[in-house]
């Protein structure tokens, strides 16, 4: 009986400790959430915040394309390439390989592609959307590539890769 007694009081101030540690805990959870909406506070306790926005290329990795087409041969094929918009975009790119290759001239661009080059369009200049496609195409490449249309609002869009047909 006495044991029992014993173990009892001990179970019931156990309990009572782990109630309190638990409502400790999410107190601090609660805590932690709300300082952590405050963006100075939170770029300060969150590592992944600090290095937001920072380009990969800066932490000593080398950019190569994500995808090399194997079968590659210096055979030159090409693409014209038209802009939609009602203004001027004469800074509007086009990125053959992540490398500033050709720029618009009249809302459009003649560029030469090759097997496995990826072309993207760079419109980091403006801040409206402009719609870009591919306006002529040789008929050795791919039907998609040949149909391929991206928009861009301020930013680098992939518009395809040239795969031989």
């Amino acid at each position: 009986m006495k044991f029992e007694r014993w173990f009892a009081g001990l179970t019931e101030k156990l309990e009572h400790f782990l109630f309190k540690l638990a409502l400790c805990f999410l107190l601090l959870l609660i805590v932690s959430q709300i300082v952590m909406t405050n963006e100075n506070i939170r770029t300060f306790l969150s590592a992944v915040d600090q290095i937001e926005g920072i380009s990969y290329n800066q932490y000593g990795q080398e950019e190569k394309p994500a995808f090399t087409y194997l079968d590659r041969d210096e055979e030159q094929y090409s693409l014209v390439l038209a802009a939609e918009t009602k203004y001027p975009v004469t800074q509007l790119k086009v990125l053959i390989n992540t490398e500033k290759a050709y720029s618009f001239d009249n809302s459009k661009a003649e560029i030469k592609v090759s097997p496995g080059d990826m072309i993207e369009i760079d419109g980091k200049k403006y801040d409206y959307p402009i719609k870009v496609h591919v306006k002529e195409a040789s008929s050795e490449i791919k039907p998609a590539l040949s149909k391929a249309q991206v928009v861009t609002n301020g930013t680098v869009e992939l518009l395809g890769w040239v795969i031989k047909d």
